[in-house]
């Protein structure tokens, strides 16, 4: 392990050195950086590919679906998501998947971080665009609700939306139990309520729907790296609950992350994505009982 590590810090301290002079010590860091999360992310994914699983692709969007979208403001940098009036609103690629496939919808599922920053208006604004054709529902993330301090964000949250106090709660489809969590207040998945929500009707499957990755494992595809320390692993929670499917939309805002990612521990699923509006950015569909990928950006 000493000797992958200083083979690292090696080619890192190389790529700097020959990275082009005429940049900036600034713009040769940024370089670095992103090189060494990308390393960093290929060796994490070869240690736990044994355990991974797989998605099946979808073309056509079918009728009766429910769209699971994660951190549907995409980039972090992109400064021109703008809706018909001008306001800042959802990454291009999702508004226009969903306004292409509006009438096969069912159910609009956003894993948090819908807006970049949240407001009033944007909450108004979502829900007159698609909840006249579908229900829309989110697992609210931190730019969403912000923290227990921000209740600026919070209450609008709590007024337009739902009271982020009543999560984690059931949405049941014809075939499918979906738990919808609020994992900002919540970052540890093991918890009474939803293990009773679970226990309750466990005969159908059932998808936990949550903004932050659910297990330490995989800790290494979200965009927010710094709130993962104490978080349960797969063991864990496998001791726990079984025959669950955890869906994590804090994943793809940058070029580093794969666009979505499936990992399974016993008889339990994990699955992180999310929109980063790059190349690949993938959504989920349920249809029936079955789970679909389908890549919005080509």
């Amino acid at each position: 392990m000493k000797k992958a590590l200083k083979c690292y810090l090696l080619l890192l301290t190389i790529l700097f050195i020959l990275y082009p002079l005429e940049n900036s010590i600034l713009n040769k860091f940024r370089f670095i950086k992103n090189y060494a999360n990308k390393i960093k992310v290929d060796f994490w994914e070869i240690v736990y590919k044994k355990n991974e699983c797989s998605i099946s692709n979808i073309q056509d969007v079918p009728k009766r679906s429910t769209i699971i979208i994660g951190h549907a403001y995409g980039s972090h940098t992109y400064s021109n998501i703008r809706d018909k009036n001008g306001k800042e609103f959802i990454a291009p690629s999702v508004k226009f998947f969903l306004d292409s496939n509006i009438n096969n919808i069912d159910n609009i599922i956003f894993t948090g971080d819908v807006f970049q920053k949240p407001n009033k208006e944007k909450w108004i604004n979502l829900l007159k665009e698609y909840s006249e054709k579908a229900n829309i529902l989110i697992s609210p993330g931190n730019h969403d609700i912000g923290d227990k301090i921000n209740h600026k964000y919070r209450n609008n949250y709590s007024k337009i939306i739902k009271d982020v106090d009543s999560y984690p709660y059931i949405f049941k489809t014809m075939k499918m139990n979906m738990i919808l969590d609020n994992s900002v207040d919540r970052k540890n998945l093991i918890n009474d309520k939803i293990l009773n929500l679970y226990n309750n009707d466990s005969e159908k499957k059932s998808i936990l729907l949550r903004h932050h990755v659910a297990i330490r494992e995989l800790s290494f595809l979200s965009n927010d790296k710094s709130i993962y320390k104490s978080i349960p692993t797969a063991r864990d929670i496998d001791k726990k609950i079984k025959n669950i499917t955890v869906i994590s939309g804090d994943g793809g805002a940058f070029s580093h992350l794969p666009r979505i990612n499936c990992y399974k521990f016993g008889t339990n699923k994990y699955i992180v994505n999310g929109i980063g509006e790059i190349k690949g950015d993938t959504i989920l569909i349920i249809n029936g009982n079955m789970i679909f990928k389908k890549i919005i950006v080509n």
